[in-house]
């Protein structure tokens, strides 16, 4: 390249032949120039074909950097087919680089240019591309807009195969957005267009994108159908990497319905199709459900099937480091060569090496001052822990020496005269005297739970391990556990919770804080009452509500009698507001009393699917 620019006359042209025989392969073209062609053609020609040739070869730098060389040529031509195709390329480099606001102002251009044309079948291609980038940003509405687009067009062109394409891609733009009817009705119809066009491999793809719209309605038992049929195509097609998404798919489904024997030969299975197309993302993600599938069951095979999963983790980020580095190492390269032609004299060089220097103390000089300012805010958050642990200790030693004291003797006192006067007291004196018994020793069982979890929390032994669930299911599962209490007291439940509310939180803490507002809301309820639990979407979170209508409190007040003379410490509500602000959320507590108490908090919603 560097002779070509150098060289003039017939010596610049035999230069630019060499050049275009030297990209024929890549470019699937030949060039012949010739002292007829102008400059500027020539130029245009060899720079384009330059970047195309860099475009297929990764070598992002050169791309983006010939490219932009070609714009003006290609512009003085004023041929605008290949204007978009440039700028199309540099689009594609800036996204692969990361650089998303260049790769949209560079894609955008095409279906400018292109409209004045008239190319529908390019405005359509642009306007796919468009949207990839959206999608890839997570601006699916933008996304959606562009593809709907170019929809429209492969319509009214009548390709059944790029409109089956398109189809996909916006469904899978609903279903990211939670529209999942709109992403079901678009994925069928792109089925439909695949079948009646007999591409198999396309037909099971879309296929798979239906079983993500089912696992995303929590329908686990459609979703394994629409997986299970795609997988059999793709075994028949040989599409092993396909073939992998479906058994990951299908493993996570069987560990969710308890079938954990399936759930380890599809994952298995999963894992052995993985090391042989050398896809290890999909590798760790099937480590992953293994290890969660057999965590209680098989604890020693999860296990190793843990530490797999890190050492995949591990390789996938150190080739990820090694890839920026050899970007890097290019862009490097190619710095150093045009440094060294731009070096004039030793002059420069000294007064440059003295600016680095320059630069080099006064980083060193912020980067001293932003150390020592940190020191003095870790300083400073270190005394507030302090101060913060002394009042822990000295709330834990109130608790123990008096809340937890207090109920043990009380119930000494009850027993010793419950023995003494045992023969001088009816059938109905004995139930109460044993009912008050009942309700101290579910006070203290009350108590040291949540003392032990306190304990956990502050001494940092009791960790948040987010994972995705079924809100509904885990709600009635502590209600059930506090049913006897509520009988006793003739109270009512109701429930109000989406059919597909999945959270996204460490499900013992979630079972702690329920148990806790639940046996509140049973203590502080007056016999006969309603306790009503509500869930209802909040943006990207969802709002559980626990509403009684009991005795309510005022705003000082942490603790009360219960209405049956069930006795609290306010350990519990303060418990609660901990564990939800460590999975990101927050609790309110809205009472007034003898109007009853409505408690709720957020949790970040798990409404999503892998594929």
């Amino acid at each position: 390249m560097t002779v070509y620019r150098e060289a003039t006359g017939r010596f610049r042209i035999d230069a630019a032949n060499d050049i275009a025989k030297a990209l024929e392969a890549s470019n699937d073209s030949l060039y012949v120039f010739s002292e007829k062609d102008s400059k500027t053609y020539i130029d245009a020609v060899i720079l384009t074909s330059l970047a195309y040739y860099y475009y297929n070869t990764d070598n992002f730098n050169e791309t983006i950097k010939i490219a932009q060389e070609a714009v003006p040529l290609l512009e003085q031509l004023k041929d605008s087919i290949w204007l978009t195709d440039n700028y199309a390329t540099m689009g594609g480099d800036y996204q692969r680089t990361g650089d998303f606001d260049k790769a949209l102002e560079c894609s955008e251009k095409c279906p400018e240019i292109e409209t004045s044309l008239g190319d529908l079948a390019r405005q359509s291609s642009s306007m796919n591309d468009l949207a990839g980038i959206y999608l890839a940003n997570k601006r699916y509405d933008i996304a959606i807009e562009y593809l709907n687009q170019a929809i429209a067009i492969e319509r009214d062109l009548n390709r059944s195969l790029n409109l089956a394409i398109r189809l996909g891609m916006i469904s899978s733009a609903y279903l990211n957005l939670g529209e999942l009817d709109k992403a079901l009705s678009t994925i069928q119809e792109a089925l439909d267009l695949d079948r009646k066009g007999n591409r198999e491999g396309k037909a099971a793809i879309r296929l798979s994108q239906i079983g993500d719209i089912f696992l995303a309605k929590n329908d686990l038992i459609k979703a394994r159908q629409y997986y299970s049929d795609a997988l059999d195509t793709f075994d028949k097609l040989s599409m092993d990497n396909s073939a992998s998404i479906c058994l990951l798919q299908l493993g996570g489904i069987s560990a969710l319905l308890g079938n954990i024997p399936n759930a380890n030969k599809e994952l298995g299975r999963c894992v052995e199709l993985c090391k042989r197309t050398g896809n290890k993302y999909i590798l760790q993600k099937a480590y992953e459900k293994l290890f969660t599938a057999n965590k209680k069951s098989n604890p020693a095979l999860a296990i190793e099937y843990y530490e797999k999963h890190n050492a995949i983790k591990d390789s996938i980020f150190n080739l990820e480091k090694q890839k920026q580095i050899s970007n890097f190492q290019i862009k490097y390269d190619v710095q150093n060569k045009e440094h060294q032609i731009e070096l004039q004299t030793q002059t420069i060089e000294q007064q440059k090496f003295r600016n680095k220097t320059l630069l080099g103390l006064i980083i060193l000089i912020i980067l001293i001052l932003i150390l020592v300012y940190y020191m003095v805010i870790l300083q400073k958050r270190r005394n507030i822990d302090l101060v913060e642990l002394n009042k822990t200790k000295d709330k834990m030693i109130s608790i123990v020496s008096h809340d937890l004291k207090n109920p043990v003797l009380a119930q000494k006192i009850t027993l010793q005269n419950l023995i003494n006067a045992y023969d001088y007291l009816d059938k109905e004196q004995i139930k109460e005297q044993c009912k008050a018994l009942l309700n101290n020793a579910e006070a203290q069982t009350d108590l040291l739970q949540n003392l032990l979890t306190w304990a956990l929390l502050h001494t940092g032994r009791l960790t948040c391990n987010p994972i995705r669930f079924d809100i509904e299911g885990a709600v009635k599962e502590n209600a059930r556990l506090l049913s006897l209490q509520m009988n006793n007291k003739d109270l009512t439940l109701d429930i109000s919770i989406p059919k597909t509310a999945m959270a996204f939180a460490d499900r013992n803490m979630f079972n702690i804080v329920m148990q806790n507002l639940l046996s509140n809301a049973v203590k502080f309820s007056y016999r006969k009452g309603e306790i009503r639990i509500v869930v209802e979407p909040d943006d990207a979170d969802y709002r559980i509500s626990v509403i009684d209508s009991g005795v309510g409190m005022d705003e000082k007040q942490q603790s009360t009698i219960g209405t049956d003379g069930e006795k609290g410490t306010g350990l519990g509500l303060s418990l609660c507001r901990q564990l939800i602000n460590i999975n990101g959320g927050r609790l309110f507590v809205e009472s007034r009393k003898g109007e009853g108490t409505k408690i709720y908090f957020k949790l970040k919603s798990g409404d999503n699917s892998i594929h």
